[in-house]
């Protein structure tokens, strides 16, 4: 050990002297190893680190199936009464939980926030082993069928919106003027499974009972909800197809029996499909998550080859060191171990980089990824982590170590010494140099293709046309709180509001719709060519006005728009857009087709046909239009250079009634730009590893052919002396070069296509690698080589050839 300890002092002095090789080696590996750091705990708690509740591999989340003809219309979907069957159903969970996700202004707060509510009943705590912080939890009293208006708050709510009172417990809180006491404030570690979206994450807890649905919603089969859920733990025994089988049967048969005579559901039945906790919270993002860890794996290969290439250079400049030590009687091991102390020094340096490098990354992916990646909240660098980074650290010094000892010619080192140090002492092999090479070029051309596959599939969506106007739009939603108006009320104050928001210097435009343009939000409805027959549609439907179209940019393609009398008298006329118009009329115009919507018994007439819009999370459907919203939603248009006033808008809405609230004020904009928010992010992931793979790739083959020119700069030197010119030396290079290239090409390609038939059968959704990335690829890749060959040897080209033949090119 203190043999080993001396090694580390002598490696310390000499690193001292070659700050510029510890620097580029600290870096290189600290960054690429920091980074899959990052990459490795996401896939660690996607893949391997179990959820943060009691008995998770028995949770699972009962999802409705909803089949039309025996096909898969929706899923997701469930009907109030539907959940309750489920949750009385015996002999399948052995505890289960029942939860409603909702909005609710906190009107016990003057500035009335619009907080997440969760209608739960008490079942959820105890699957999820929710500790509380103060307080208790939902107690047994407050289970299904059982009304308490009590609330349990969140940590996180309860800082920020009830400023951490410590005597909280016993307060009043209400919600949309409805009031609740609190019993409890959750535990800071308490983690909320992200059932309904990764986004969404609850403020207040009210028990189930307590949610606002009346008697008729409650005992409704034709309105199903993806707001609901059923979730619980499955008794031992009970496999997931049991228990499928147990609830799908007799729910099945209610539903069947609760729509017969319906002529809209005579075709329709029910299912249900389990989903652990894990597959629902983790969603699709596996493969994202596994394409990434590729990708910084592929990235730390590549930084390691080029690293391997600055160790044996670095073992060839000390050759006349070695040399000493082997005449002062130091053996092949004494020599390994110097190299070896060398390489941990260095290789502790670039630990450290990467430490810091995690911990960065961690704290920006807490911060900017959640939302948008499951669990990311939980990440941080923990134990296991440093081990990681320590392990790999360990590994690579003594690859490096191993590298660097095996070019050593023991028994010439002597030699050299006794020839002055004159000659060419120790050589990487024309062989190494062309597998380095070689490996670097094949590491990275995967790499290439597989980010630039990525790359061009989100490149496609950034590039769609929304197909509507999003600069200087405005979303607005107003709520009436716990003020009930009527239809004709409704009607009156959006009139006033019209007229006092058209009246605004700033403004050009107001629309009411249903839902604005960005909304993923959806109202399937029911479109029959037949009064009660069997064929139908279910689009997805929107209420706007006569101004709507024109307002967002939405063209007209066939027929005609609304018009103000049709809006006002909510007329039986309808818009379709260009999927549905093709589904009603594939042969020809839908325009002047009469179709039967829901349950009206007189017809409504397609009077025009609007272009499809792109939304990049949503499926390309039908859309239906009906004129005349009934609700107090808006998109309003500014005039160039002019925004939104909140401030402006709130006061001029409580003129014209105290009780409206804006519920949602959203640029279309950003509204749009947060749809493409996992592309955005995949892209600039995407090509950012792209651009570090093809600056490794070049720096590690520029590395190599330096080293190697620099053995050849005698022959060079006489080629050139004798009459060859400048382009026939670069041709030379280029030839040598071009083998090696080739076969890392060649072997990238064959690797990819294994891989790639693996993944198609293996992956359900996997991403489709066309000739366009495998293309760009060869061409960068091609490219890189050919200035990596050209920068070593444009010194020796460009000078006179006896300065090559005495040494004096400095490469």
């Amino acid at each position: 050990m203190s043999a080993f300890l001396h090694e580390v002092k002598l490696a310390l002095a000499s690193l001292r002297r070659t700050p510029g090789f510890l620097l580029t080696v600290a870096v290189t590996l600290g960054i690429t190893l920091g980074a899959l750091v990052c990459i490795a705990g996401v896939n660690r708690l996607l893949f391997l680190e179990p959820l943060p509740y009691p008995q998770q591999e028995r949770l699972y989340v009962a999802q409705g199936v909803v089949l039309d003809k025996g096909e898969v219309a929706y899923k997701g979907l469930h009907t109030y009464p539907a959940l309750t069957q489920l949750y009385n159903q015996p002999g399948v969970f052995e505890r289960a939980a029942l939860i409603d996700f909702q909005k609710k202004f906190l009107t016990s707060d003057p500035t009335q926030p619009r907080l997440n509510v969760t209608y739960a009943s008490a079942g959820l705590f105890d699957l999820t082993g929710a500790r509380v912080g103060l307080g208790r939890a939902f107690q047994q009293g407050e289970e299904v069928g059982k009304a308490n208006p009590v609330a349990l708050i969140s940590h996180q709510a309860w800082r920020a919106n009830f400023g951490g009172d410590p005597d909280i417990v016993g307060k009043k809180v209400a919600l949309d003027g409805a009031s609740f006491t609190v019993v409890g404030v959750l535990a800071d570690d308490y983690v909320e499974p992200q059932l309904h979206s990764l986004e969404h994450s609850t403020d207040i807890f009210i028990p189930w009972e307590s949610n606002p649905r009346d008697q008729h919603a409650r005992q409704d089969w034709e309105n199903f909800d993806s707001n609901i859920l059923i979730v619980g733990r499955l008794k031992d025994g009970v496999s997931v197809a049991q228990a499928n089988a147990a609830l799908a049967g007799p729910l099945n048969e209610r539903f069947r029996a609760q729509t017969a005579g319906i002529a809209a559901f005579s075709t329709v039945t029910v299912d249900i499909g389990l989903q652990s906790f894990a597959r629902v919270i983790n969603g699709d993002s596996n493969t994202v998550a596994l394409m990434l860890l590729a990708g910084v794996c592929a990235l730390l290969l590549i930084a390691s080859a080029n690293v391997s290439n600055l160790f044996l250079a670095r073992t060839a400049q000390k050759q006349r060191q070695l040399s000493i030590q082997a005449s002062l009687g130091a053996h092949r091991g004494h020599l390994f171990r110097s190299m070896f102390a060398e390489a941990c020094l260095v290789m502790t340096a670039a630990s450290g980089v990467a430490l810091v490098v995690a911990i960065a990354g961690f704290a920006l992916l807490r911060r900017f990824a959640h939302g948008k990646i499951p669990r990311v909240q939980e990440l941080a660098l923990d134990p296991l982590a440093v081990l990681f980074v320590l392990l790999v650290g360990a590994l690579l010094a003594l690859v490096f170590a191993a590298l660097s000892i095996r070019m050593v010619n023991y028994r010439a080192l002597a030699a050299f010494l006794q020839s002055g140090g004159k000659g060419s002492g120790m050589q990487i092999s024309q062989t190494t140099r062309k597998v380095l090479i070689a490996s670097q070029i094949a590491i990275a051309a995967a790499l290439l293709v597989g980010n630039f596959t990525l790359l061009k599939e989100s490149g496609e969506v950034l590039a769609q046309p929304a197909g509507f106007a999003t600069q200087g739009l405005y979303e607005i939603d107003l709520s009436a709180g716990e003020q009930k108006l009527s239809p004709e009320q409704t009607r009156q104050q959006m009139m006033v509001i019209d007229a006092k928001l058209s009246a605004w210097p700033g403004v050009s435009g107001v629309s009411f719709v249903g839902d604005g343009p960005t909304s993923t939000a959806v109202w399937a409805s029911t479109l029959h060519r037949e009064l009660g027959g069997s064929d139908k549609f279910n689009p997805n439907t929107n209420q706007v006005d006569e101004r709507y179209f024109k307002l967002i940019g939405l063209p007209m393609v066939d027929g005609r728009d609304f018009s103000a009398a049709e809006s006002n008298d909510r007329a039986q006329v309808i818009i379709v857009n260009e999927t549905l118009a093709r589904a009603i009329n594939p042969s020809g115009s839908a325009v002047g087709v009469n179709l039967f919507w829901n349950k009206k018994t007189e017809p409504y007439r397609v009077v025009g046909v609007v272009k499809d819009v792109f939304l990049p999370t949503v499926e390309p459907v039908g859309r239906l239009y009906i004129p005349g919203p009934t609700n107090m939603n808006m998109v309003v248009r500014m005039k160039p250079g002019q925004d939104m006033d909140k401030a402006a808008l709130v006061a001029a809405i409580a003129e014209v009634n105290p009780t409206l609230r804006v519920v949602k004020l959203t640029s279309i904009k950003e509204a749009y730009g947060k749809l493409l928010t996992r592309d955005v992010t995949t892209a600039s992931i995407t090509l950012l590893l792209a651009v570090l793979a093809l600056f490794l790739a070049g720096l590690g083959v520029y590395g190599v052919l330096a080293y190697s020119i620099k053995l050849r700069r005698h022959e060079l030197g006489i080629r050139m002396a004798i009459g060859a010119a400048p382009r026939t030396i670069l041709a030379l290079v280029y030839r040598d070069s071009i083998i090696p290239v080739a076969a890392g090409l060649a072997v990238s390609g064959l690797a990819g296509m294994l891989i790639y038939s693996y993944v198609r059968q293996h992956v359900a959704q996997y991403p489709q690698v066309g000739a366009t990335p495998i293309l760009v690829t060869v061409v960068l890749v091609l490219c890189t080589v050919s200035v990596a060959c050209y920068l070593p040897v444009r010194r020796i080209i460009g000078q006179w050839p006896v300065q090559s033949l005495r040494g004096d090119t400095a490469l």
